[in-house]
């Protein structure tokens, strides 16, 4: 026996509880368990890494996007020097101490390859089954009591595991992906029969979940995906002829029938662009998702223009009540006295772009734009389909949603990239 031999089993398998231990956290949305095995991941990580290569510091460090995510933690101190309200620009850059956190926890550890990734995706995804069959059982049981189909569907569907339904659908993606891309290989999880199992039952369960942007991509990735598999195994045509007539008329029964799902999409297709241009509202006005993310291209240009901060921005502190005060302003819905309704008042810019603009002004949306590119260039380099499709929609969702500003979103945008491109 090598010496040594016993020592690297045991971090190996104290590796693998920790990523474990981090779904568990990541998906039941338990945030102290997937902070503190984060810390644990890397602490764990490092000496693995001295055990395994002789070094503290891998070379899986040296990546743009490593590099890109620290400065721009780094660069959110600059809003100490410009705000009213450093208790807030404090907890902000508490918040944001994931962006430093999390890439080096991956990369630090050489514990991740594709065999041990493999093995861990495949109990993220038992671990997604159980919280999706869980939710669903509980929306049965609201269903039976109270006859009322919307727990269903969307937030309600997730709300037992006080998720985001955009986010647990990002979860989902990935572990379509996975399990996608792992039956051209024939790597069944289990076997054959459950496999396909849990692909049609996350299918499923992602439709229910609602996310506009993850359905389409799921739908841009399953023609991708029938595409090249037809080219790869020569496919005869009326088998491919067969799935894309299925996949059409499942579509267009979906959208074509009232229900939650199709609402959604129909709530943007109907909606006027031209409420964007007006200067004043009804607290009545209703915005979709669309008005509201294209209002805030005015909005935040106009808040920099007259705090002359477009190269300084209005810092972490201020911005939220700046854009409230705009919100105010224009007559917009903003709750209702004496009770917890807010109205718009609770709502960011929905974009980091402009987030990162007009906490940070130019610098800060240049910084977020190089993070942008890094992402990229993994995507590039990667010839994974996992890899690829999973950053390209990272990207998309990161000019529809804030997602640097929340602990949730910064786990998931930093996270998957980095693990799923492991060497």
């Amino acid at each position: 026996m090598k010496p040594g031999l016993n020592k690297s089993n045991t971090l190996s398998i104290l590796n693998q509880f920790l990523y474990l231990l981090f779904f568990t956290g990541l998906i039941f949305s338990f945030r102290a368990v997937s902070s503190i095995s984060t810390g644990l991941i890397l602490l764990t990580g490092i000496f693995f890494n001295k055990q395994q290569t002789g070094s503290f510091i891998p070379e899986n460090l040296k990546k743009p996007f490593i590099a890109c995510c620290i400065i721009y933690f780094l660069f959110q101190f600059t809003s100490l020097f410009n705000s009213h309200n450093l208790a807030e620009d404090w907890r902000q850059i508490q918040l944001k101490t994931g962006l430093l956190f999390i890439p080096l926890a991956v990369c630090c550890c050489a514990y991740i390859n594709s065999t041990t990734r493999r093995k861990l995706l495949a109990f993220y995804s038992i671990l997604l089954a159980a919280a999706g069959l869980y939710c669903l059982s509980m929306a049965f049981i609201h269903y039976i009591n109270t006859a009322d189909s919307t727990h269903f569907f969307y937030h309600p569907l997730v709300s037992p595991l006080k998720q985001h339904a955009v986010y647990f659908s990002l979860l989902v993606f990935v572990d379509l992906l996975f399990l996608m891309e792992t039956v051209k290989t024939r790597e069944w999880l289990f076997n054959r029969v459950l496999h396909l199992i849990l692909v049609s039952f996350f299918s499923l369960l992602l439709i229910l979940l609602s996310s506009k942007l993850v359905i389409f991509f799921y739908g841009v990735y399953l023609l991708y995906y029938f595409l090249t598999l037809s080219k790869r195994i020569k496919l005869k045509k009326p088998i491919f002829v067969g799935f894309i007539l299925f996949l059409f008329v499942g579509i267009s029964l979906l959208f074509m029938t009232s229900n939650p799902v199709s609402n959604r999409f129909k709530e943007i297709v109907q909606g006027d662009l031209a409420i964007v241009q007006q200067d004043n509202y009804q607290p009545a006005d209703y915005f979709n998702g669309l008005q509201f993310r294209l209002l805030q291209w005015k909005l935040v240009p106009e808040i920099l223009n007259e705090n002359k901060s477009w190269w300084t921005g209005v810092g972490a502190g201020n911005a939220q009540l700046l854009l409230n005060k705009k919100y105010i302003s224009r007559n917009m819905y903003h709750g209702k006295p004496g009770t917890d309704d807010i109205g718009y008042l609770i709502y960011n810019t929905h974009n980091q772009l402009l987030e990162s603009l007009l906490k940070n002004g130019i610098p800060g949306a240049v910084l977020f734009l190089l993070i942008c590119f890094a992402l990229l260039q993994i995507a590039w380099r990667n010839k994974n389909n996992i890899v690829r499709f999973t950053i390209l929609l990272l990207l998309f969702h990161a000019f529809t949603e804030s997602v640097l500003e929340t602990q949730y979103g910064i786990l998931i945008f930093t996270f998957f990239p980095l693990f799923l491109s492991r060497d």
